[in-house]
């Protein structure tokens, strides 16, 4: 039976959100990355051999125009 928002621990209420938290990121990330690679034709290079899959990493960018954060985060395939 499925429990009522009321009687959910912190914990539980936690889990959801983060759960509620990724599915409106992925969404999100697939609508902006097919929209950049579509518009502006963006192209990531160097992704697939120094992007480990887990893990901490540093992501860095050229800082070409105030956008980078998006257009970066959208070419990464790890939820940055």
């Amino acid at each position: 039976m499925k429990k009522r928002k009321k009687d959910l621990t912190p914990a539980e209420r936690a889990a959801i959100q983060a759960e509620k938290d990724r599915v409106f990121y992925r969404r999100i990330h697939r609508l902006v990355t097919g929209f950049l690679r579509f518009v502006f034709r963006v192209k990531p290079t160097g992704v697939e051999e120094h992007l480990p899959p887990e893990g901490a990493c540093l992501i860095c960018a050229n800082h070409i125009s105030a956008a980078d954060f998006i257009s970066v985060a959208a070419v990464c395939r790890r939820r940055v």
